[in-house]
């Protein structure tokens, strides 16, 4: 069973704060990949990004996920993969 407190190290946490804010990552094709601390993996387009825009594709279930920010993306679990 996955641990309910699990965390991303500062460094990741941190190097996905810097890719989001300052598009610092180069995409793979049209969008940045994301990976859940516990469970499955996430697209964001590549374009949204340029925009600000935060929104989410979850890979499993093609469901969209929309973030105010780079900290609440990383606080509900999410990191650049």
């Amino acid at each position: 069973m996955p641990d309910p407190d699990a965390q991303w190290s500062n460094e990741l946490r941190q190097a996905t704060k810097v890719a989001i804010e300052e598009l610092a990552m180069r995409p793979a094709g049209d969008h940045l990949c994301f990976k859940h601390i516990r469970s499955g993996y996430g697209v964001i387009a590549f374009a949204d990004l340029m925009r600000g825009n935060l929104r989410m594709t979850v890979r499993s279930t093609e469901k969209e996920i929309v973030f105010a920010n780079a900290d609440e993306m990383i606080a509900a679990g999410w990191a650049i993969d």
